[in-house]
């Protein structure tokens, strides 16, 4: 960048260029109150520059040196900037002012002006932020059809700087309820977990499930079961404190973090009272449409820092408190406790051990005769499940069969001992061993749709193998 551009002398002061007297009001819509900076800092005089963009409306501001650009950035922060880079050096403060316009969501474009592509390569090898770029020689016209599209640019990249900012707004709030979601109740959690920690003072976690939500809302239906949860939330809004945070957590669920408490004992205290208030609240019942609906809660308390180390742990704690809770029976409240840590880890592993077991084909049923009492004799057959443990020898159903129907495995174990002992009774039935087998179904198993159909199904396959 050795020659100055051959623009003719013009205004070169730290003043507003207009065109006459045109007021702000009679600007057109697309350029009225849009500012342009133009930092030339005295290097070549872009008067027929400045002219033209007043005269299109723009509100031009000439920086003629750095101080003055200094000067103009700090009343306001303009929409774009025309930059002679001969004012540039590698390193240096201006480049530092530019590079400050770009480190926020709505980064000002810079239009740069040289005199050939050898200047453009320079300018890039010196990263300067620019949008844009005119070689000379430029007609205005071609400079203004330049400036407006790098404006559009921005006020896209604005369009989708606001959208973002809605659909944050949207995954923040939940939309049935108008609580705080369950992402942003977590983003809380996790910031008032590090004050808390900072400041030594305990944090009190409540996560509440609406019992039975899914039988309420499969008889009134979805909208009355929206409606209700709104009620719920309503309130359980009126139970907190101004320092406490309620959210949506789940479908049937919603989460409570207590704070603003001094010590241990302040928690226990008010968690007892937020509780109590809590079910006051939800001994009325709900009246949705020509409904009258009753609601029991079931409360999984988690305590910081007696409970947990963090806030993932104080969730954690409160989801196992829970369970217990709804073990219990519905409408009941629970502390996590270290011993259903304990507890919750074994049910855990034997989950898991379940799982194996059906892959590695630890499970085995027994059979049990069934007389007629009148004649003596036996005419059928009463299938028994066992699991050959690997550690615990044989175990009957009592050892696992809650844990097996509480996860769901009992429909993977159901559907393996109907094929079993389907497969069984037709052997012993040609045989003319027995007249039947019976199988013992679970609950979770008669509550499936597809449980005849099932049947039907493993039927036909064991007829048409055998």
């Amino acid at each position: 960048m050795t020659r100055p551009l051959p623009i003719a002398a013009g205004a070169g002061h730290d003043e507003k260029m207009s065109a006459g007297p045109t007021r702000h009001d009679e600007l057109q819509p697309e350029t009225a109150n849009r500012t342009i900076l133009v930092m030339n800092h005295g290097r070549d005089a872009l008067g027929d520059l400045c002219t033209a963009l007043a005269n299109a409306g723009y509100e031009v501001h000439v920086g003629d040196s750095l101080a003055q650009s200094h000067r103009i950035l700090g009343k306001f922060r303009p929409d774009l900037v025309v930059l002679n880079p001969l004012v540039l050096v590698p390193g240096g403060v201006e480049l530092e002012l530019l590079e400050g316009l770009q480190r926020d969501e709505d980064p000002v474009p810079v239009l740069l002006l040289v005199e050939d592509l050898a200047a453009l390569a320079e300018a890039r090898q010196m990263r300067i932020p620019f949008r844009d770029f005119l070689l000379q020689p430029y007609a205005p016209a071609e400079c203004l059809q330049r400036v407006e599209l790098a404006l559009q640019q921005r006020a896209r990249i604005r369009s989708l700087h606001v959208r973002a900012r809605q659909l944050e707004s949207q995954v923040s709030i939940d939309f049935k309820t108008g609580l705080i979601s369950e992402l942003y109740f977590k983003r809380i959690l996790g910031t008032e977990w590090k004050r808390a920690q900072r400041h030594q003072h305990p944090l009190s976690l409540l996560l509440i499930d609406v019992d039975n939500f899914k039988g309420i809302n499969d008889t009134f239906g979805s909208e009355v079961g929206d409606q209700l949860i709104r009620a719920v939330g309503e309130r359980l809004s009126s139970v907190v404190r101004g320092s406490d945070v309620l959210g949506r957590f789940a479908e049937d669920e919603f989460i409570m973090l207590l704070s603003e408490m001094a010590d241990q004992d302040e928690a226990s205290v008010v968690t007892a009272m937020v509780i109590k208030r809590l079910y006051q609240k939800m001994m009325k019942p709900f009246v949705v449409g020509d409904q009258s609906i009753t609601v029991e809660v079931s409360v999984g308390v988690s305590l910081y820092p007696t409970d947990a180390k963090n806030g993932e742990q104080m969730f954690e704690h409160a989801a196992v408190a829970l369970k217990r809770a709804k073990a219990t029976g519905r409408g009941a409240a629970q502390y996590f406790t270290s011993d259903l840590q304990t507890a919750h880890v074994a049910r855990n592993d034997m989950e898991n051990e379940l799982k194996i077991a059906l892959e590695q084909k630890q499970l085995e049923l027994v059979y049990q005769p069934i007389f007629d009492l009148s004649t003596g004799q036996i005419v059928g057959l009463e299938s028994l499940l066992r699991w050959n443990h690997p550690a615990h020898g044989k175990l009957i159903p009592k050892h696992f069969l809650q844990i097996a129907e509480d996860s769901g495995i009992i429909v993977l174990i159901g559907h393996w001992v109907l094929r079993e002992a389907i497969t069984r009774a037709a052997e012993w039935n040609r045989a003319k061993l027995t007249e039947f087998v019976s199988v013992n179904l679970s609950r979770r198993q008669l509550l499936q749709a597809d449980l005849l159909p099932t049947i039907q199904s493993v039927l036909s396959e064991v007829v048409c193998s055998t």
